[in-house]
């Protein structure tokens, strides 16, 4: 059965549309994989525990959002020579809708740039679609995920 169609997106680095900031919103580089784990589990609908441990790759930078002192999302880029890959992007539900994970990325990618690198991809849920696109991602193609299940009459 057909499980997912996620989107591969990408962005040369130059194109990158940079948020204005939140006063309210902190960001930081700190390398804390439980936390990142722990907000993906909440933001994605898993049960506690089921979601597992991430266990970083060498170059993996890890940036965290906060929010009156509480970290309310995440995500990861991994080195990829001119490329950074963005994976594990997470907002907890309560705090959507106020730019976090659009931001978060901006400061992320704006950092990336800085760095040297040229390009950035990603593969997009239909929730996240909107946010990369609006910071300059676009769409080169599509992906299928499939899981093979029992027919519900055996």
């Amino acid at each position: 059965m057909l499980d997912a169609t996620p989107r591969a997106m990408g962005i040369e680095l130059s194109d990158l549309k940079v948020p204005d900031p939140d006063p309210g919103l902190e960001i930081s580089t700190q390398m804390d994989m439980e936390v990142v784990r722990s907000i993906n589990e909440v933001a994605y609908g898993y049960a506690p525990g089921d979601f597992p441990p991430i266990d970083p790759l060498p170059g993996t930078d890890c940036y965290l959002a906060r929010l009156d002192g509480e970290t309310v999302g995440v995500l990861l880029t991994w080195d990829r020579g001119a490329d950074t890959e963005i994976t594990f992007v997470a907002t907890l539900p309560e705090a959507r809708g106020r730019g976090v994970a659009k931001r978060l990325l901006g400061f992320a990618l704006a950092q990336q740039r800085e760095a040297g690198k040229a390009a950035s991809t990603l593969i997009s849920t239909k929730l996240g679609f909107p946010v990369y696109s609006s910071l300059g991602y676009r769409e080169v193609g599509g992906l299928e995920m499939w899981e093979r299940r029992k027919p519900a009459d055996a």
